[in-house]
């Protein structure tokens, strides 16, 4: 969930998310030019995206703007707002041991179970 708000406004969307850097930490989601939230988020000069858990799947499909009980919240200043992607730089993170939820073949999905891979302890993200 993208959420946004401006002179005392308030928008969310749903969208994927990407990181774009470590350093400085950056991360960016697809938001349509002109579209509320984006409009509101270029305003104010921030956004913030929240990752939903497994739990909240009605939330992807009926957002609300006031998300509790996420897995993860990016807080993010505006970096870059050209093109459709808006460019965040993250200036506050909370995650907790909630799963996430993700979206695969159209369908939303549970994460599963974890899998031990050995090469994965020395991947810096």
């Amino acid at each position: 969930m993208i959420t946004a708000a401006a002179d005392g406004e308030r928008s969310c969307a749903t969208g994927t998310l990407t990181y774009v850097s470590l350093e400085p930490p950056l991360i960016a989601t697809p938001l349509r030019p002109g579209s509320r939230t984006r409009r509101l988020a270029e305003a104010s000069g921030e956004f913030s995206v929240s990752i939903l858990s497994e739990a909240q799947a009605e939330l992807a499909v009926n957002p609300v703007s006031d998300v509790q009980d996420c897995a993860a919240v990016f807080r993010c200043t505006v970096e870059s707002a050209d093109g459709p992607l808006l460019v965040g730089r993250v200036r506050d993170s909370v995650t907790t041991e909630l799963a996430p939820l993700l979206r695969f073949r159209r369908r939303y999905r549970a994460l599963g179970r974890e899998l031990d891979v050995a090469a994965e302890a020395d991947y810096q993200l």
